[in-house]
């Protein structure tokens, strides 16, 4: 039987249950930026040998130059005959690190889908097991995602350059007026790509610090779960109350009755004193002035 829960621990399991279901739907549809899409964010990642073959074929022709190819045109020594000075760039070497890098992040986005599957079934099933297994493997994802990230940020830009002005300036199925290869459009470009790795990374922090509130949260529902709400947990609507030592109207002094008309005087502490006056002391017949003095001194109790 699930524990009985008070105050935010109630809502704790059912919230889980959409958090977890929305963020779960989103990284479904992440998937879709490692597919060789428009807007893709990672769209080369079942497509490097593509750009490889068209970052090649593009060095290999008249339009590339040292900027972009470690090599370009020299002068030519017969009609129709155009000969490459340079060593020029290995493209397939080039592009190793990138290449791993994005396939570590789609493995790392399988994981994640896989993580946030478990934390989904476990706020469902209300199943501390795979709650436990939701909070240890979602971290773990972000973990790869930061690897990976590493990887891309640190990988050449050359090939993409290469293959990008090979489909503006040979194949002609990109439109970009401004793309040339030169030092000035690699320098713009270059800033272009470091603008977007900022970008990449800023997305990182921000899903990273919502999948770990998440964790979070199912931790806290599977602590919930084995252990009820917490022993100090105080409900909302409980206020805090005041405990006050009653007192009786009347009682009886050194063997002398109060009278009804003892007024109750509150002190500094809150606590009420009842005092008797002069006319509350029932003096027996023949007693001394002593006893009376006696009676009405033990008849107004002092503070302790």
């Amino acid at each position: 039987m699930e524990p009985k829960c008070c105050g935010c621990c109630c809502p704790i399991v059912q919230g889980l249950q959409w958090y977890s279901g929305i963020f779960c739907a989103v990284v479904v549809i992440g998937v879709y930026n490692y597919m060789p899409a428009p807007r893709a964010s990672f769209g080369f990642t079942f497509a490097m040998s593509s750009v490889i073959d068209d970052a090649e074929k593009f060095c290999d022709s008249s339009f590339a130059c040292d900027a972009v190819c470690a090599r370009g045109p020299c002068e030519e020594v017969s009609s129709g005959n155009v000969s490459f000075c340079g060593e020029g760039h290995d493209m397939e070497a080039l592009s190793t690190t990138r290449t791993a890098g994005q396939a570590l992040a789609f493995f790392a986005q399988l994981c994640e889908v896989a993580a946030f599957g478990t934390c989904l079934l476990g706020a469902l099933t209300r199943s501390a097991k795979t709650l436990k297994a939701a909070v240890v493997a979602i971290p773990g994802a972000y973990v790869l995602f930061f690897i990976a990230y590493i990887l891309i940020s640190a990988a050449s830009p050359v090939p993409i350059f290469a293959w990008y002005l090979y489909h503006v300036l040979i194949e002609g199925n990109v439109d970009d007026e401004e793309a040339e290869c030169t030092q000035d459009w690699v320098d713009d470009a270059t800033a272009v790509n470091s603008f977007g790795l900022g970008f990449l990374w800023v997305g990182f922090c921000i899903t990273a610090a919502v999948s770990g509130h998440i964790a979070f949260t199912a931790w806290a529902a599977r602590r919930f779960l084995l252990h009820g709400a917490p022993t100090n947990a105080v409900h909302p609507s409980t206020a805090a109350s005041v405990q006050v030592r009653a007192l009786p109207p009347q009682g009886v002094v050194s063997g002398v009755p109060l009278s009804p008309m003892a007024a109750s005087v509150p002190t500094a502490t809150g606590v009420a004193v009842p005092i008797a006056t002069a006319t509350a002391v029932a003096v027996p017949p023949g007693a001394s002035t002593g006893a009376v003095a006696t009676a009405v001194g033990t008849a107004i109790p002092m503070p302790q």
